[in-house]
């Protein structure tokens, strides 16, 4: 069977729409529902950055917990909200193929890329400068003094002087 034919079978057979009072009913509470959602986002955009850069600077075992408690907070609120739910009164249609890919699939996928390429060293020299640097910053700022594992962070500088040279 061919998906066009596949797809006119299954309009033969899906359940009907829902009624005028349900449509206006859902539509109003997609509303709210974007309007808590935008919200809490708007809340929490800000308090996450606060907390993870507190996370990051806490030093020994435990750093991080509060960011994690955070985005747990968040996964509830997301659970209370169910901003979708309504899209359950009839079921999806797919097309053939469709990957359920979500942001964080893809993030994982250009991180994955960053690493091999900077561990190939096929990464620009430009985005290696600064991703050395941001790595420099954060262990900085996670160890809370000047040193980076053996070497000072002038010594770094230099080393990052002559790489650049090269």
């Amino acid at each position: 069977m061919t998906e066009s034919a596949a797809l006119r079978a299954e309009e033969e057979t899906a359940p009907e729409p829902p009624g005028r009072a349900t449509l206006v009913r859902d539509v109003v509470a997609l509303q709210i529902k974007l309007f808590l959602d935008g919200l809490r986002d708007l809340v929490l955009s800000p308090v996450s950055i606060a907390v993870g850069v507190w996370s990051l600077l806490r030093i020994g075992p435990g750093g991080g917990a509060e960011f994690y408690r955070l985005l747990h907070l968040g996964r509830r609120s997301e659970r209370w909200i169910r901003l979708f739910a309504a899209a359950e009164r009839l079921p999806e249609r797919t097309l053939a193929g469709a990957e359920d890919a979500d942001v964080d699939a893809v993030v994982d996928r250009i991180e994955r890329v960053i690493k091999a390429e900077y561990e190939n060293r096929t990464l620009s020299r430009a985005a290696r400068r600064r991703l050395n640097r941001l790595v420099r910053e954060v262990r900085r700022a996670d160890e809370g003094a000047e040193l980076l594992g053996d070497e000072t962070t002038n010594d770094a500088r230099a080393r990052d002087a002559r790489n650049d040279a090269s």
